[in-house]
């Protein structure tokens, strides 16, 4: 990758990704420990990849059943392989663009419904 040749990995950041939920268990995300950690609508910085984990009021629910597309959208952007405890090796297995780089990650929608609700509309409305 010429953006890890180049350093650029995300190491120090925290990238913000809002989706259809995350499988804080997947080897992507997943601590050391195996825990996801206290992250569910608070910040915890002692943790490997995910610090934080919020949700739209009522509509997130801390899943990704939806076919994993947040799950798979993170790891694009941040994910990097956990193997028997430890990161796996990067010319071994596959990584997201930042692999260095830390998730905030914002729950869109509860599993099972679709991606439209009056306060995605908010969000995007916000950044328009």
């Amino acid at each position: 990758n010429p953006f890890h040749r180049a350093g650029l990995t995300g190491k120090d950041q925290i990238v913000a990704v809002s989706d259809s939920g995350l499988d804080t268990q997947h080897c992507f995300f997943r601590d050391e420990d195996g825990e996801a950690g206290n992250i569910y609508g608070r910040w915890d910085f002692t943790r490997r990849k995910v610090v934080n984990y919020d949700w739209i009021s009522g509509e997130g629910d801390h899943k990704d059943a939806y076919a994993g597309h947040g799950t798979h959208v993170a790891g694009t952007v941040a994910g990097e392989v956990l193997v028997d405890g430890k990161v796996g090796d990067p010319d071994r297995y596959p990584s997201g663009v930042a692999p260095h780089a830390r998730l905030s990650f914002f729950d869109m929608r509860k599993a099972g419904r679709g991606m439209y609700n009056p306060g995605a509309d908010v969000l995007f409305d916000s950044v328009r």
